[in-house]
């Protein structure tokens, strides 16, 4: 069955030409690192040089080629090394968000670093808000900090996130929480810092909330993408979201969102791509280095009542941790042990925009190598993610990535402005198409990758539209007729065409699922034959059932299976007998080991043999005996097969032949001059071997045996 899934593009206004490639690559924890791939895929690096409990800060260029990162205190350039003037920055490793990295939007070769500062213990500085400046043109491109330490506030939480204003003013938003007048107490102000084309505006703009008296300064603030939202979360003192005016920079509306059950300690926080969904990691903020728990919950920001919203995605033993949107549509979480010991892993929701466990959250999901994660990842321009999901689902919801299977269809379509012209890409590479829309039918996997698609409208004034779909078309496993031929061998009724089938001894491949039909009308509806390892046919000698084979991204494909019942009468007599000696004489049990497999050598050459204890494990090849075999007289079943197919199944006798028990004294007496030692076996044999021990040297082939000397 095909179906088309039709990817519709809305149209929004990306405030600046970013393409989410300056997110490329991430640095963080110990020596931690991750680079998103143009198709959406994520490889660890094990280049990198943070040692950080927390904050830091990366960017990269337009290309996706890394150009820095920064712990917010030590710059390290793209070839890993201490960049020109980049220690002494005034961040922490231990501030929860140390750095925060922005282009400058009126020269491509400047880079503002804001650092947030904190204090970890009684005579420990607390800087407050500061900003570095950063020229990437300088030392053959590896940059050099020519402006450092430049300060906003005297002192902050340890909390900043960044939004474009607008395309028109090419301005961006910092946004962070302090005091009024950024002095040290209770925090109760956002400032909104404007970076425009001329630098820097030193004076914020205020957004002071009379009702709150925040004493905590740890935990993560957000913007959301599109710029209407602010989420700041404050660790043991509560978790606020807000309306965000990017045309002013001013918060409105507070909202407290209220955290359900022990992990209340809001820490990471992140939303959806379009901004419908809140995610918060939130902990029971237990100090020390055991006794943590920790929670991953879900609000859907569409609804009057956030906090009645709240849905459990995740929970651990662990610490808290950061979430960060990716350039895929992924929000990644780092997983810790505790304050101080941290994970080779991440976790990742790869479904954020989608409510409830359909948002598929994967814990370890994500190998980071030789580096380790601790709670910190680098935070962005939130404006870099600002995307509207463009897959709408069959249910109404919207998400920004596909997975379909090979033969199957899909569309990207937008709306066709007029006068504006579409450049589309896959992977970076630039696709012929210049339509509104881009079709793909029967799909094959060579067409999975990341399709990015810019509008450039006829109005000047107007930013370039940016959009993207991440399409993952996964391959189908090839089901082929088959037919699996079985032996009439029931006992009383070998003639009735009827037997016993194990359909699963088609299974070629453990990896991938099979279902068995008895009809077409079944393999539609789905009613699989529930006992198929022991399917009796219902129609005689021959019989047609349908099967489907899944693979592991839920692509299948159907087959026949041809059911074949061959005639196999037993003979009135046992067609073999296989004799053994009895392994113990000295018991009263009668048992010997019998060699079936130098059987099958001999007697059955060119064909498989099996051996089984009854003719219904015969039928459906279940328990087969070993190569060796030890039994007392009994009869089992030898089952012939050449491809799968049974030729017959013999009767074998297995009889015990009872072994010489010989009864001689452990020792007899020799004289040099005396007469001849005569020794008498037990009488009633057929023959008769005395052997010297050492050597092996016949003596006799006699009853008696007769030793003049030694």
């Amino acid at each position: 069955m095909r179906k088309t899934a039709l990817l519709w593009m809305m149209l929004f206004y990306a405030p600046l030409a970013y393409t989410q490639d300056e997110t490329s690559n991430w640095y963080f924890g110990e020596q931690g690192g991750i680079r998103f791939n143009q198709d959406g895929s994520v490889t660890a690096l094990e280049d990198g040089q943070t040692f950080t409990f927390e904050g830091c800060a990366s960017i990269s260029d337009s290309a996706g080629n890394l150009l820095f990162y920064t712990d917010g205190i030590t710059v390290y350039d793209r070839a890993h090394e201490v960049m020109e003037g980049g220690r002494g920055l005034y961040g922490d490793p231990s501030s929860t968000q140390s750095g925060l990295i922005v282009p400058d939007p009126g020269n491509p070769d400047l880079f503002y670093i804001f650092t947030v500062d904190t204090r970890v213990f009684e005579d420990d500085p607390d800087f407050g808000l500061n900003y570095s400046v950063v020229d990437i043109t300088m030392n053959a491109g590896r940059g050099a900090v020519i402006q450092k330490n430049v300060n906003l506030l005297p002192d902050c939480s340890e909390k900043i996130t960044a939004v474009i204003k607008d395309c028109e003013d090419r301005s961006i938003w910092i946004v962070t929480l302090a005091t009024s007048d950024g002095s040290p107490g209770l925090l109760d102000t956002y400032h909104a810092f404007e970076v425009g084309t001329a630098g820097v505006v030193t004076t914020s703009v205020k957004s002071t909330f009379n009702d709150i008296a925040i004493p905590d300064p740890r935990g993560y603030i957000k913007i959301s993408p599109d710029g209407t939202k602010v989420v700041s979360a404050n660790a043991s003192a509560g978790l606020y979201i807000y309306d965000f005016d990017s045309n002013t920079g001013i918060l409105t509306n507070q909202t407290f969102i209220a955290i359900n059950g022990v992990n209340r300690a809001a820490y990471g926080v992140e939303f959806s791509p379009n901004s419908e969904l809140l995610y918060i990691h939130a902990s029971n903020d237990q100090q020390g280095e055991t006794g943590h728990s920790s929670t991953l919950y879900q609000y859907d920001l569409t609804v009057a009542d956030i906090s009645a919203s709240e849905l459990v995605i995740d929970q651990q033993n662990e610490y808290r941790a950061a979430l960060q949107l990716g350039s895929n549509g992924k929000i990644y979480r780092t997983i810790a042990e505790s304050y101080t010991v941290g994970t080779s892993y991440l976790g990742v929701i790869n479904n954020p925009n989608v409510r409830g466990t359909g948002a598929d959250y994967q814990h370890r999901a994500i190998s980071l190598g030789t580096g380790v994660a601790t709670q910190g990842l680098p935070p962005f321009v939130q404006s870099f993610f600002n995307k509207i999901a463009i897959i709408r689902n069959p249910d109404g919801t919207t998400s920004n990535s596909l997975e379909l299977c090979e033969g199957e269809s899909f569309l990207l379509e937008i709306e066709d402005i007029p006068g504006a012209t579409y450049e589309w890409l896959k992977d970076g590479e630039v696709l012929a198409n210049t339509t509104n829309s881009f079709p793909v039918n029967n799909a094959v996997t060579a067409e999975s990758g990341r399709y990015t698609v810019t509008i450039t409208t006829p109005d000047p004034k107007e930013c370039p539209i940016i959009g993207e779909a991440l399409i993952t078309v996964n391959p189908i496993p090839l089901a082929v007729d088959k037919i699996l031929i079985q032996c009439d061998i029931d006992e009383g009724a070998s003639e009735d065409g009827i037997g016993l089938f194990n359909l699963a001894a088609i299974i070629e491949d453990t990896e991938l699922d099979y279902d068995f039909y008895s009809s077409q009308a079944d393999r539609d509806n789905d009613n699989p034959i529930v006992n198929f390892d022991s399917y009796r046919n219902s129609a005689p000698f021959n019989e047609l059932l349908y099967y489907r084979v899944t693979n592991e991204f839920g692509c299948h494909d159907f087959g026949e299976l041809e059911l074949e019942i061959r005639s196999n009468p037993f003979a009135a007599q046992s067609s073999y007998t296989i004799y053994s000696c009895d392994t113990d004489p000295s018991d009263n049990a009668i048992r010997a080991d019998f060699d079936l497999r130098s059987f099958a050598t001999d007697q059955y050459p060119n064909v498989t043999v099996s051996y089984y204890r009854t003719t219904e494990e015969a039928s459906l090849k279940n328990n087969a005996l070993p190569d060796i075999f030890a039994s007392n007289n009994r009869t089992i079943f030898a089952r012939l097969d050449l491809d799968n197919e049974c030729l017959g199944v013999d009767k074998i006798d297995l009889e015990v032949l009872p072994t010489p028990l010989v009864e001689l004294q452990e020792s007899y007496l020799l004289c040099t001059d005396g007469a001849d030692l005569n020794i008498i076996g037990p009488p009633g044999f057929d023959f008769y071997r005395w052997e010297q021990l050492n050597g092996g040297i016949l003596v006799s082939e006699l009853n008696t045996v007769t030793i003049s000397e030694l």
